[in-house]
């Protein structure tokens, strides 16, 4: 929860809430993306290596 700022003196310390705290849209949809970006290169290359390696067991005599 690292784009939800507490902000001292208007909500109780140590409790995050969306209400009454900061929120960072941006930050977070950006954080989103890029985890989700990464995540489908990661399965899109194992996918890959994995046609590969198929492909190369059928050409073997």
């Amino acid at each position: 929860m690292i784009f939800i700022i507490d902000q001292p003196g208007v909500s109780v310390t140590g409790r995050l809430s969306i209400l009454e705290d900061v929120l960072y849209p941006w930050s977070f949809l950006l954080n989103t993306l890029l985890w989700l970006l990464l995540a489908k290169s990661v399965v899109s290359t194992v996918r890959y290596l994995w046609k590969v390696r198929r492909r190369d067991r059928r050409l073997r005599p």
